[in-house]
């Protein structure tokens, strides 16, 4: 449960949610198209930075970070000033989005306002323990800088990010121009094939019950070649694409042995190195409707159509949590929605106040990380001064 709890934290950080206390005129440090920006907010993105950076160096370099140094992939930059310069991004990106939903008329529901209630309820569950258990939940969300009123508010502000992205694009990116799914699917090496596929090895139980593979014989392998021709030529035979494709399908559901047949019954959408390589290469010879002559992989005999490219075409999405089955639109609209965002960034209204201008952040980022001060201690400190 711990681990599902943080990743639901940190799925509201990158989702795009302001995070902190209340802001009050006080203790705002920037603007966003009017949308105040507190101390506490603008902290807790800056040690999202530090966190990122960390990360980038442990990954490319595989080495600790150099605070006073030159960014690793811009010597025109320090490595402080890029985490600073970051949180200034990310806080305007999110706002500005804020903004556009407020001109769309986009909100958040009911339904996901009680979705939240029943999460913190969820958590309070889990942390809520011990002989004083308030004190205990708070504790717990103090350690990822939350109270629990800036918890709803982040997750609130992540729903409304998301439903701007469904009031433009749709939950799945279905309302993205098949010219833009096409540029996408250009870019980024997608196609569409069917195949029927003949196999050309069989499961097999031994007396314990575990299952192998295991290879037929050439007699049965040939009489499968001799099918998978047959079929190839039955097709090859029909000079009407519609028709073709038609009977296609009949065959593909008569005779094709695909185990993945039943979640893509259309055939697959795929990109570079995601398939086997025969079948890649032997689809991308391939012009629309074309049928091909039956190709050998290590599955069997492939009979492949070449289709043309649409945004509800299926693919298989690793999100890095889940193997998905998602429409190619789903994979596109997002990149357009950065695009956006982008664009909105250009044209935002970005104001520091006093309190950003006197502020030396770089005192926070040490070589032992990011060290955290709330406002309210930071001004304490301040007074003492």
């Amino acid at each position: 449960m711990k681990k599902t709890i943080a990743l639901i934290l940190a799925v509201v950080l990158l989702c795009g949610c302001a995070a902190g206390c209340s802001s009050s005129e006080e203790d705002t440090v920037m603007t966003v198209n009017g949308i105040d920006v507190s101390f506490d907010e603008y902290m807790i993105w800056l040690g999202s930075a530090v966190s990122e950076i960390k990360e980038i160096y442990s990954s490319y370099s595989g080495t600790e970070v150099d605070w006073d140094g030159n960014f690793l992939f811009d010597d025109s930059i320090t490595n402080t000033e890029w985490c600073i310069k970051r949180a200034n991004e990310t806080v305007t990106k999110l706002h500005t989005a804020e903004s556009k939903a407020a001109e769309r008329g986009v909100t958040v529901s009911d339904e996901q306002k009680q979705d939240i209630e029943d999460e913190l309820k969820d958590l309070k569950k889990n942390y809520a323990t011990g002989d004083d258990p308030d004190a205990a939940f708070e504790e717990f969300l103090a350690s990822y800088n939350y109270t629990e009123a800036s918890y709803k508010a982040q997750r609130s502000l992540n729903y409304l990010y998301y439903n701007l992205f469904t009031e433009i694009y749709g939950e799945e990116g279905e309302k993205l121009d098949e010219e833009k799914v096409l540029e996408y699917a250009e870019k980024n090496d997608y196609i569409t094939s069917a195949h029927i596929l003949l196999k050309t090895t069989e499961d097999v139980t031994d007396e314990d019950g575990k299952t192998s593979t295991k290879e037929l014989s050439e007699d049965e392998k040939a009489e499968k070649l001799a099918k998978a021709q047959e079929l190839a030529d039955e097709l090859k035979a029909i000079s009407d694409d519609a028709e073709r494709w038609e009977r296609f399908k009949e065959l593909m559901a008569e005779f094709s042995e695909d185990p993945g047949r039943e979640s893509f019954p259309n055939g697959y959408c795929f990109t570079k190195n995601a398939m086997v390589e025969v079948y890649d290469t032997t689809s991308r010879t391939l012009d629309e409707y074309q049928v091909s002559d039956p190709v050998e992989s290590e599955h069997g005999y492939h009979v492949i159509m070449r289709l043309p490219i649409t945004g509800a075409d299926l693919v298989s999405y690793n999100s890095g949590y889940q193997q998905m089955v998602v429409p190619l639109s789903y994979m596109a609209a997002p990149g357009y929605y950065d695009t956006d965002i982008a664009g909105w960034v250009k044209e935002a209204k970005v104001k520091y106040t006093s309190l950003y201008e006197k502020t030396d952040f770089a005192q926070f980022i040490t070589d032992d990380g990011f060290d955290y001060v709330c406002y309210a201690d930071y001004k304490a400190e301040q007074d003492k001064k």
